[in-house]
This record gives structure tokens, sequence and C-alpha cells, in this order.
């Protein structure tokens, strides 16, 4: 990690023509970015700032039309360390609150994704949860999910639910969606993973968008090449 940036280091051996050539062609931009790093060792896709609610961001976070958000110092003890949630005050029906809506969370065909999120009302209450689908970008809108509802009540809850892409999905958007725009919600611990079950909530960052930074190669036995890459988180 360098800063609030990291990199990440790949090693292959014995690559065939064909394989280095098109990691080349990664490097020399002629495949046009932005890449994403699906990262093993993080379950969460969501950016690091939706995930611990950071309000709008170039770069991921919470973005919302219309509404107002405020920090409390209200944290559900079920979800682990942390220490604050983000109290959504939404004017007229059909607020949306979205989570990276400018870099959609990447998502592979046919995988089942699991998303969750802990809620408390100041109010028992209702909202709803779905997703928006796209393509390889941003700009290519599929369609959106069926609505999830959710009962909201005084009392930390995590709710989730599990669904599979549609065809040619390549990023989601969560949506949360307060139908009533009397009552305040907290919100806290947004995650969404891999496989059909909410697991243990951590900080996002699973699939951070990368610069491909350094491309090196050799030959021990010629036409194979040996070569390294370091990616940068963007």
């Amino acid at each position: 990690m360098t800063g609030h940036r990291y990199s990440y280091s790949f090693e292959w051996r014995n690559l065939d023509p064909s394989e280095y050539q098109w990691l080349e062609a990664l490097h020399a931009r002629l495949i046009q970015g932005p890449f994403r790093l699906l990262n093993p060792m993080k379950k969460n896709r969501l950016s690091v700032q939706a995930s611990t609610l950071v309000i709008a961001g170039t770069q991921g976070g919470i973005t919302g039309n219309p509404g107002t958000y405020r920090y409390e110092t209200d944290w559900p003890n079920a979800a682990g360390a942390g220490a604050r949630s983000l109290r959504i005050s939404t004017f007229g029906e059909e607020a949306f609150t979205r989570f990276d809506d400018a870099i959609p969370t990447p998502v592979l065909p046919d995988e089942e994704i699991t998303v969750s999120l802990y809620l408390k009302g100041e109010a028992a209450t209702s909202v709803e949860l779905c997703l928006d689908w796209y393509g390889v970008s941003r700009q290519d809108y599929l369609s959106t999910s069926a609505r999830y509802p959710v009962a909201v009540t005084t009392s930390w809850e995590r709710f989730s639910f599990t669904i599979t892409p549609p065809a040619g999905a390549g990023g989601a958007v969560l949506n949360f969606v307060n139908q009533d725009d009397t009552q305040p919600v907290r919100l806290a611990a947004p995650q969404i993973e891999p496989g059909d079950t909410a697991t243990a909530f951590e900080v996002g960052g699973g699939s951070p968008v990368v610069l491909l930074d350094q491309l090196s190669g050799s030959s021990r036995i010629f036409p194979l090449t040996d070569c390294s890459l370091t990616l940068m988180e963007a």
C-alpha cells in the first residue's frame, strides 16, 4: 500500500506469445479502460468510500436525489468495528440514495451476488432496495431489478437479498428507496459480495479501479515469456 492507494504485483511464467501480447495491449492502452481488479482477498465489492458511507465522490461513495444526510455516532454492534452511521432524510416520494453511482460495482456472468446492509428507523417505516444493471460502462444501462421491500424498526437489523445478474450485465448500482418521506432512516455497513449468503461485514475495496503501471518480460524458453505486472489503484 502506498499512502491511501494500493499497488498489486503479479508474476507469470511461460506465457505463450498470444497471452503476453494481450498484456502488452492492455499496458499500451490499445484496450481501453477503466480496468477493475477483483481482489480475491477482499469480498466487499463496494468502494471503500461507499462502504464507509462517504458522501459523493468521483471514485465512489453515496449520492442521493433529493435528500439530506448527516452522520450519527450510532453503529450496529453486530457489524463489528465501526462508530458512525448515515442518517437519511428524504424529501418527496421515490427519493433514491445510490451507492457508487459513478462507477458501478462489477459483477460476473451467472454468479450469485448478495447485497446486505443494516437499517434502523426513528420510527417504524418501510423502504425498498433494488439494483440498476449496466453493461460494460455507466452509460450502458440495461434494466432495474425487482424492488425488495424492507420493514424497518427502531432497532438495528441487517437485511439482505441474493440475486443473479441478467444476461449482459457487467456492473450494478445499489439503490435505497425511501417510500415514506417523513421518517428518517439510519444506514450502516453496506456490502455487495459474491455468493448466496450475507457474511460478516468488512470495509469495501474488493473491486478497485486500477492502472497498469509497469510490465516487464524475459524469455528463458523462447518463445515463452516470464513477466511481471504492477497495477496501481486509480
